[in-house]
């Protein structure tokens, strides 16, 4: 209790820290839905496979060490993509979820689309709903981060009627 207390200051006082730990709490966001669309079949990779594939052959991804390697990138990534996120929301306090929406949408353009396009990942998704699925964990990690940026930079505000 009292670390996440540490966290809410820190958050509260520093844009940065605030930005990166909101897209680390979007990113396992988006985990959790990546891992249940993985188990029903809805998506071909999870995203530790998928970011770990920029360094390591497709094939190799699935062992246990590599695809660690590849989740501590795609948090690290979610962290500091976080932190333009809390720039924004922190100048312009209107509508945070639909810009965390928007902010998802273009984060799945960007990292999914051009960056496989450069062919920076080994890994190829060969279905149209990886495609929709990883649009789907994008636009999560957006609102979720957005929300957590709002609840993390507000002020403890009285309760006694004072």
């Amino acid at each position: 209790m009292k670390m996440w207390k540490i966290i809410k200051m820190a958050c509260r006082e520093d844009t940065i820290m605030l930005g990166a730990i909101s897209g680390l709490i979007g990113t396992l966001s988006m985990d959790i839905a990546n891992l249940f669309l993985y188990k029903i079949h809805a998506s071909e990779a999870l995203w530790g496979h998928f970011a770990g594939s920029i360094f390591i052959p497709a094939r190799k991804t699935k062992k246990p060490q590599n695809f660690l390697l590849g989740q501590i990138e795609h948090l690290i990534t979610g962290g500091i993509l976080g932190i333009p996120l809390a720039y924004t929301l922190k100048t312009t306090k209107k509508y945070p979820k639909i810009k965390g929406w928007g902010y998802g949408l273009a984060t799945w353009g960007l990292l999914y689309n051009i960056f496989a396009k450069a062919k920076l990942y080994s890994i190829k998704h060969h279905t149209s709903i990886s495609y929709y699925s990883t649009l789907i964990q994008n636009t999560i990690f957006g609102v979720v981060a957005a929300q957590s940026i709002v609840s993390l930079s507000e002020e403890k505000t009285s309760t006694s009627g004072h």
